[in-house]
């Protein structure tokens, strides 16, 4: 309801914009048009005003001269208001003010910062393309030749220029999706693990497999999430891991029988392990940040999710994050 603007437009017979005055009346028995205006924007009864609204004061809220609204109080007990309570109401309504413009300046700060998130991986994955394209194209260009005077190699980079072509059609709907976030709301986690897998084969040079559940249903956020952190996952195992093979999981439990009458508690659980060189967790040059997993460990945590990192030098690395649900 716009009461403010309502009562506003009675008191001072307009918005009181910017704001700056204080409005004190000891009783608004003598104010019908306040009265009336009060009546319409409550919807009270015309006892309900003679009873419960008498004493009436007008704050503004304010930072460094800057209005942000207007505090309105009002009491039943006739003069109750006077200079001394809007003193005493003015840091009230500042401490008002400055709880609404921190909220404003964090959450822009949250926006700037998945912003220059998405640029970032856009870039990252631009770039991707790029290579991925040119070496799709040198091979296409010498696979004429080759073909001539050795068919088994021309099989060879033919398949390769195939490879190379669906790699670079995976970064490109990655990129897409950067571009356009809702889509990783929109499509299965199950469709965007297996994309993301198909790009990192390419990238790589290695096979990265899914083992997925169909169907698995999650909230928005959550499933933004489990994405984001198996995309940084497969990209420390692109740069560091030096694996032979990778596989993505995906577990999702099964609906509850219809009729139960019980909720079932389980887990989604998405997986990334590699069969590379490994290392220890506890002594990572640099802490955490070195490898991203501190990011993802916050990811995770933001949406109340249980992260897990098992790795040995030598014996790969396996990182687990794991969502309860209920059904």
């Amino acid at each position: 309801m716009h009461i403010g603007s309502h009562l506003e437009e009675a008191v001072l017979g307009r918005a009181a914009i910017p704001g700056l005055e204080r409005v004190i009346l000891a009783d608004v028995q003598g104010e019908p048009a306040l009265q009336e205006a009060f009546r319409q924007a409550t919807g009270a009864s015309f006892e309900d005003m003679r009873t419960a609204v008498r004493a009436w004061m007008t704050v503004p809220v304010t930072i460094k001269q800057q209005v942000y609204g207007m505090l309105y109080m009002y009491h039943s007990q006739p003069g109750l208001y006077a200079e001394e309570q809007a003193r005493l109401a003015l840091p009230f309504g500042n401490q008002a003010a400055v709880a609404i413009e921190n909220a404003r300046i964090f959450e822009q700060a949250a926006e700037l910062a998945a912003l220059e998130e998405r640029q970032h991986l856009a870039r990252e994955l631009h770039d991707a393309v790029t290579q991925t394209l040119f070496s799709a194209s040198l091979a296409a260009e010498v696979l004429p030749r080759l073909w001539e005077r050795d068919r088994e190699a021309g099989l060879r980079c033919l398949s390769e220029v195939h490879q190379l072509t669906r790699g670079a059609l995976a970064e490109m709907r990655t990129l897409l999706l950067e571009l356009r976030p809702a889509a990783l709301v929109e499509t299965e986690l199950r469709a965007l693990l297996s994309q993301l897998a198909e790009a990192a084969t390419t990238r790589a040079r290695i096979p990265v497999t899914v083992q997925a559940a169909p169907h698995c249903s999650l909230p928005p956020e959550v499933q933004v999430a489990l994405y984001r952190i198996a995309q940084e996952a497969l990209n420390n195992m692109i740069k560091h891991a030096e694996a032979k093979h990778v596989e993505v999981g995906l577990q999702c439990p099964p609906p509850s029988p219809s009729g139960e009458g019980q909720a079932h508690w389980d887990v989604v659980e998405v997986s990334v392990t590699d069969d590379g060189r490994g290392f220890d967790p506890d002594h990572l040059p640099g802490g955490s940040k070195g490898l991203g997993l501190g990011i993802m460990r916050e990811r995770a945590e933001a949406v109340g999710a249980e992260f897990e990192i098992r790795s040995q030098a030598g014996q790969g690395t396996r990182i687990t994050v794991r969502w309860p649900t209920q059904d």
